[in-house]
């Protein structure tokens, strides 16, 4: 069978272009004894990637397939676990179609809730916000909550899961698309579209007058700067990402100052020493899906050429809620 996949083409220099991508193609064979051929319904498109791309030593050279989690369904099987027509997760290269030994592969229920929601909501985004704020952040009912990037696929969890928890949640966001959003659907207390601010620290001063308690960090630079200015003394951030730093912009903060100051508690984390919370994550999500508590967006480009454009998009902020690639439709077995 023969597909077409995405690969590095040149390390990136500065925000990422699409010739530093190139489409190309290659044969897959049939299944061997227990192998899986998945073809991708969903990619899913994350700034980690990104990271990935700095040189040889970030685990990406020139010349490879760029890999990513998905949602793919199973079209040919020689594995004794899986059968063809499944739907799974699993991480998979940016190709129509691949073979997999079924590590790793977990097989999902569409009767439970939308399949691309693993990617996003009821994913490694919504895990990483619910650790983020209960196990690092350590949030309390009643307190204020200040979440960079609140529109996108961790954020807007993010917001939820505060709001969920009885705080007060201000985000800052890119566009008024993305305010009207978390003010009218998601329903957090206020939105600031930092593109139409001049001074954000002002912007969130008015918002936020008493200052806030817990600062969740997606972007860093600017907006961990306002967020120190607003933060209470003896307060706490999460940094959750530096989205700010990927490309080269500066990352941290002018008011580092502030730290010191306000005796301020910052922590870092990485999700992925936290799966172990993803099965009380996830009883969390099916209450909250049966509640009809949880809202979610999914900017969806179609077409495996096209993913170069969607990851770029990510750090142009073109997505409202989690960016996917969409490759396929449910196909049966050949």
């Amino acid at each position: 069978m023969r597909v077409r996949e995405i690969r590095l083409k040149r390390y990136p220099d500065g925000v990422p272009k699409e010739s530093d991508f190139e489409l190309a193609e290659r044969e897959v064979p049939d299944p061997g004894a227990g192998q899986l051929c998945l073809r991708p319904l969903f990619l899913s498109i994350d700034p980690y990637q990104r990271n990935r791309m700095r040189g040889p030593a970030a685990g990406l050279t020139p010349g490879q397939v760029i890999e990513g989690r998905c949602v793919a369904q199973v079209i040919d099987s020689r594995h004794p676990d899986f059968a063809a027509g499944e739907l799974v997760f699993t991480t998979a290269p940016w190709a129509e179609a691949s073979l997999s030994d079924g590590k790793a592969v977990q097989r999902l229920d569409p009767e439970v809730m939308p399949p691309q929601l693993h990617l996003g909501a009821a994913g490694v985004p919504g895990l990483t916000a619910f650790v983020g704020l209960h196990d690092i952040g350590e949030m309390k009912p009643g307190e204020t909550v200040l979440v960079s990037a609140a529109a996108g696929a961790v954020g807007s969890m993010a917001c939820q899961i505060a709001k969920l928890a009885g705080c007060r949640v201000i985000g800052t966001v890119g566009s008024a698309q993305k305010v009207r959003w978390l003010l009218d659907e998601v329903g957090i207390d206020a939105a600031i579209d930092y593109s139409k601010e001049p001074d954000l620290t002002a912007a969130l001063r008015r918002v936020c007058p008493d200052g806030a308690d817990l600062v969740f960090e997606c972007v860093g630079g600017k907006h961990l700067e306002a967020g120190l200015a607003v933060l209470k003394p003896h307060r706490r951030v999460v940094l959750c990402g530096v989205m700010a730093g990927m490309n080269g912009q500066p990352a941290g903060p002018s008011n580092l100052d502030q730290v010191i100051a306000k005796r301020v508690d910052i922590k870092g984390f990485v999700v992925g020493d936290h799966m172990a919370r993803m099965s009380a994550f996830l009883a969390e999500v099916k209450h909250w899906l049966a509640d009809g508590a949880l809202h979610w967006h999914e900017t969806v480009i179609d077409g495996i050429e096209n993913t170069p454009k969607a990851f770029i998009g990510l750090f142009q902020g073109q997505n409202l809620g989690k960016m996917l690639v969409r490759v396929a439709g449910p196909r049966a077995s050949p």
